[in-house]
């Protein structure tokens, strides 16, 4: 089990997410406890660290005996029904949470009938603060589909690569890479060979997801020093 919970009591975040955290620690320890002297052993540790984490006992005791008695009462197979979350006809509906004026918006709409399950998404600080994360250097980023122009005729070459793209850039304008012959078929000369690349998309997926998204990116550009379409034959889809 984690020493501390994902934030503290006195967060911004709903009543409800909190409960949550508390559900979750309860049935987390029931899932993994052999028998009930582990589990209790579970418990007193879940609840020092509620405790550290500034979580009132007249706010997760509670919680605890409304769990443990579920727990029990669908051991026994008793009031089944009351485990099922029938949300059925509903849409979610996403909301970010501002605090009690946001809470009041859902039971507002809930009162009036709205068929909705409402769903509180939460803003943190690192989302909105600029990262202090050095960016990195274009030729050491992987998983990225890249565009290498040649300085003399204009013409372009689209690929991808999972590896450092340096590692890739190397390739093409080794002897016998594609940029290289190239430069000998049309006589030109690219003096640079990182100047002349950019990154045009990069997706950390799968390779068959950054082999489509390079086919889609060959079809929009056209890049003439491309010899070979893989997908031209095919129905090209991405599900975002």
């Amino acid at each position: 089990m984690n020493n501390r919970v994902t934030s503290n009591f006195h967060a911004r975040a709903p009543v409800r997410y909190k409960k949550s955290v508390v559900r979750s620690f309860v049935n987390r320890i029931h899932n993994s406890s052999s028998n009930w002297s582990h589990f209790h052993e579970g418990l007193s540790k879940a609840k020092e660290i509620l405790h550290d984490n500034q979580y009132p006992a007249m706010f997760y005791e509670p919680v605890i005996h409304d769990v443990l008695e579920k727990i029990i009462l669908k051991k026994q197979g008793l009031d089944k029904k009351s485990f099922d979350s029938d949300v059925t006809g509903k849409k979610l509906f996403y909301l970010q949470y501002r605090g009690n004026e946001s809470t009041k918006f859902i039971s507002r709409l809930l009162k009036i009938g709205a068929p909705i399950e409402p769903i509180y998404t939460m803003v943190k600080t690192r989302h909105v603060l600029p990262s202090t994360k050095p960016p990195v250097n274009k030729m050491y980023r992987s998983n990225v589909i890249y565009q290498i122009e040649c300085s003399g005729c204009k013409s372009k070459y689209v690929g991808l690569t999972t590896r450092h793209l340096i590692s890739r850039v190397n390739e093409d304008f080794s002897p016998n890479g594609t940029m290289t012959k190239h430069c000998k078929s049309f006589g030109c000369n690219i003096d640079n060979p990182l100047d002349a690349t950019s990154i045009l998309d990069s997706s950390y997926r799968n390779i068959i997801h950054l082999s489509i998204y390079e086919a889609l990116y060959i079809r929009e550009i056209n890049p003439s020093i491309n010899t070979k379409d893989e997908y031209i034959s095919r129905r090209l889809r991405i599900r975002v």
